[in-house]
């Protein structure tokens, strides 16, 4: 039953493949069209008076052979038809059929039999054709060239419809290669930027829409990269500029101490600014923008066995695999997960793992987990868990959302589920 699902399985996913089929299948219809047109009016019809000419000549050369004696009116026949006159069969009875030569045998069997009115074998070899008849009591057999029943522009004819539409399939192939390359390059370029990876040239090049949606998006990451710039710049300009009066503040307070004030619970609530506006700095340190560069994983990851030499740490062998990113941010992501498991738990271990194009940093600690419900909410800069983290560890709610981010600019996400170690795992996955 047709059904419109089944014909859109079949039909080619790509924006190339359905380009050129919209170019080729056109072309092979009319192919299909002109061949059945030819076949079906133009070579039948001729075939058919080229063998009632053959069938009117064979008849005629009957009668000669019948009113005069051999040496003559084979000569006769040979001079006014071109057919030769044998007693015998020929040397050898191996068709040599073409594909064009049942059909054509078919037309000449149904003229011979329409004008002759007697029994007839046909035989096709490379260069001739034999027509053998019974005349009284022996068999006669008459030869005439194929090209007296077959044409060769016919194949010539069939040539040329079969070989220019492979023509224009050839160079629509290869137009269309040219035009759909800009748009590899285009959604390489778009596939790059959203893995936070460098763009170091993309120029607009193609057809003018496809120009245009270069362009676009050149804009488009100017604007982005400027908007995140701007507010980067600003939040840390904030932050920076607090800590002027937070510091007159804490002299002012130091003061009062000494003339013997209570002041305990402003100077906690100084510091707790203090330590959020550093925070807002790590925040917007950890998303200022990095080019990318190649880096090897087991020396990223030995870089990080010299940071944390403590045996609380544990990072397994890596293997020596090449892969471009953010070195610096991607660090900085992997040493807050590392520096919150150490807050909550006694050991954190670190494996590297690669299933096809997919790059997964794997962190396992042995502290308490975080529930289901909760391991979305965790996320959010400046977010607290306090049911299931020990608030007096410190910290105000940055490290992971700085991680998040990092791994997203990067192209990744992040995953959180129960580790094997009995706390939790934090995934980072990354395209390769």
């Amino acid at each position: 039953m047709f059904s419109l699902k089944k014909v859109k399985k079949i039909l080619p996913k790509t924006f190339y493949g359905r380009s050129f089929l919209i170019l080729i299948l056109p072309l092979f219809l009319m192919t299909l069209i002109v061949l059945f047109v030819f076949f079906d009016r133009q070579w039948q019809h001729v075939t058919k008076l080229l063998s009632d000419k053959i069938a009117n000549q064979i008849h005629a050369s009957l009668h000669l052979l019948d009113h005069e004696a051999p040496p003559l009116s084979q000569a006769l026949i040979y001079n006014y038809f071109k057919l030769r006159v044998h007693s015998s069969p020929p040397a050898s009875h191996l068709a040599f059929q073409g594909w064009s030569d049942d059909l054509a045998k078919s037309i000449l069997k149904q003229s011979l039999d329409e004008e002759l009115k007697r029994p007839s074998e046909i035989f096709f070899l490379k260069d001739t054709i034999f027509v053998k008849l019974q005349r009284h009591t022996q068999h006669v057999y008459f030869e005439f060239p194929r090209k007296h029943l077959l044409s060769k522009t016919t194949y010539v004819f069939i040539m040329w419809m079969l070989g220019l539409p492979f023509l224009l399939f050839l160079i629509a192939w290869l137009f269309m290669k040219n035009q759909i390359r800009p748009l590899h390059k285009l959604a390489a370029a778009a596939d790059r930027f959203g893995k936070g990876k460098s763009i170091n040239s993309f120029k607009p090049e193609g057809s003018f829409e496809v120009r245009q949606a270069g362009v676009a998006f050149n804009i488009m990451r100017e604007r982005l990269q400027r908007q995140i710039h701007q507010r980067l710049k600003m939040l840390a300009g904030i932050s920076h500029d607090l800590r002027t009066p937070l510091t007159r503040l804490k002299l002012q307070l130091s003061i009062m101490q000494k003339e013997g004030h209570a002041t305990y619970n402003m100077d906690a609530d100084i510091e707790e600014m203090k330590t959020m506006i550093e925070g807002y700095l790590t925040f917007a340190q950890g998303n200022q923008y990095e080019e990318t560069r190649d880096i090897y994983i087991d020396r990223l990851f030995s870089d990080l066995e010299n940071k944390y030499s403590s045996s609380k740490v544990v990072i397994c062998p890596a293997d020596h695999v090449l892969i471009e990113t953010r070195i610096h941010s991607l660090k900085r992501a992997m040493q807050n997960i590392i520096d919150n498991g150490l807050k909550y738990a006694t050991h954190v271990w670190l494996q590297c793992d690669m299933k096809g194009d997919e790059l997964f940093f794997i962190f396992d600690d042995d502290g308490p987990s975080i529930p289901e419900s909760y391991r979305e909410a965790v996320f959010k800069p400046f977010y607290r868990l306090d049911p299931s983290r020990n608030k007096k560890t410190g910290g105000i709610g940055l490290g992971l959302s700085i991680a998040k981010d990092i791994i997203h600019q990067l192209g990744g996400r992040v995953l959180l589920e129960d580790s094997p170690r009995g706390g939790l795992r934090v995934v980072f996955q990354l395209p390769m």
